[in-house]
């Protein structure tokens, strides 16, 4: 079943790069650039996990983390930090603003897996208890188990709330399926892409260019005072030529 994930950057290609990724546990990506876009967004829909970056322009990631949690409507929504902090203090402290981890923006899809499967596997559980109780005993047992099954899984980079349960997934093929998918994301970024190697390429033969004009023009202003010189030798050989034609003028008679 197609989960929803909201992405908060005001990094488009932060955002496309996680959707991507996401995109292999069969993720539908919805965005925000702002924190105060997203708080609106939650109030029309209603996401399985929120991605969420700290320094962001108006309110940052952990003022839009505080409102979150303070709204109920969203406040048992998975939150994870995507950030490039990596800081023991920053950890702790989004932990304790009701993060249920903090990833960095070099994402380890082994680690991240995990930790997504694991958030809406207990996000999905909790719902599940709060309507119906006679199945909490069971679906808790199946969690614990799995636990026990991944706690030697990789994860470097993520510092999960709670211990991770076994995704479901092949991540070899999750990573070729998302490959083969022509979304319009994905090709928005594959042309943002070229556009910027196709403006280093102009900027470099521009740059070429400038130099060799500039050359040339050195070269002709050598060549300019080298004939000025030449002009200015010839000058002087003339008139001394005309001097020794010419007889000096004659001095008056003495009276």
């Amino acid at each position: 079943m197609s989960r929803t994930a909201l992405i908060v950057d005001d990094s488009a290609t932060a955002r496309h790069m996680l959707a991507r990724v996401l995109k292999g546990l069969d993720f539908q990506c919805l965005f925000a650039q702002s924190g105060q876009e997203a708080l609106d967004q939650l109030k029309f829909e209603q996401p399985d996990i929120i991605f969420l970056d700290h320094l962001m322009p108006g309110l940052n990631g952990f003022q839009t983390l505080e409102a979150i949690k303070h709204e109920p409507r969203t406040a048992d929504i998975p939150v994870v930090m995507y950030t490039s902090q990596n800081a023991t203090k920053y950890q702790e402290e989004a932990l304790a603003l009701g993060a249920v981890g903090v990833i960095t923006k070099q994402v380890d899809k082994e680690a991240l897996y995990v930790l997504v499967e694991k958030v809406c596997t207990e996000h999905s559980f909790n719902e599940v208890a709060n309507g119906n109780g006679q199945h909490a005993g069971v679906r808790e047992t199946e969690t614990d188990s799995a636990s026990r099954e991944t706690e030697s899984a990789q994860t470097s980079n993520v510092v999960p709330l709670h211990p991770p349960k076994r995704p479901t997934y092949s991540p070899g093929a999750s990573d070729s399926q998302s490959e083969t998918l022509t979304r319009p994301a994905e090709q928005r970024l594959n042309a943002l892409e070229r556009s910027l190697r196709m403006t280093r390429w102009l900027v470099f033969l521009l740059l070429l260019i400038t130099l060799v004009m500039g050359l040339e023009l050195i070269r002709r202003g050598n060549q300019q005072e080298s004939l000025y010189l030449q002009l200015e030798g010839h000058r002087k050989a003339l008139q001394e030529l005309i001097d020794l034609v010419e007889p000096p003028p004659a001095s008056p008679e003495s009276p």
